[in-house]
């Protein structure tokens, strides 16, 4: 529990300088894909970004909202809205420029809790089971039964 609060708020202070937003901002609403890449070449990066090609309705469903991170720079794309701001923006924090240097992917919950942190490819499989499996997403599910 200590490690998850301790990550979860440097993850907050690092992150709080995009565009002066926190991830507090975001929770209970989104779940969130870090996905943080020394450059955009990055063969792992290529391929984690390839496992999200034409998946709009699945992510869309799941509230996601993914934070890229190359290097100096980021983007975000939430599913949640119509339109995205594809623009790769500057971070602002110039403490977080020098450490990325390897492969990264953190998987944040709606409760603002980290689900997963892995340096390996997360396949759309995987994602969708872990985020499946929590239990505000089976409430989800069964109250979008309900409705039917």
């Amino acid at each position: 529990m200590k490690k998850t609060i301790n990550m979860l708020m440097i993850g907050m202070l690092f992150l709080s300088n995009i565009n002066g937003q926190s991830l507090e901002e975001y929770q209970w609403e989104n779940r969130i894909l870090i996905i943080e890449t020394p450059n955009k070449s990055n063969e792992r990066y290529q391929s984690q970004m390839n496992e999200f090609v034409n998946l709009e309705v699945d992510l869309l469903d799941r509230k996601m909202l993914i934070i890229e991170i190359v290097a100096d720079q980021y983007k975000t794309t939430n599913y949640l809205l119509e339109q995205n701001d594809t623009e790769w923006k500057e971070l602002e924090s110039s403490s977080k420029k020098s450490t990325i240097e390897t492969f990264k992917v953190t998987l944040i919950g709606l409760d603002g809790s980290i689900k997963l942190e892995q340096k390996d490819i997360l396949t759309k499989e995987e994602l969708f089971r872990i985020i499946d499996s929590m239990p505000m997403r089976k409430s989800e599910l069964r109250n979008k039964t309900k409705r039917q």
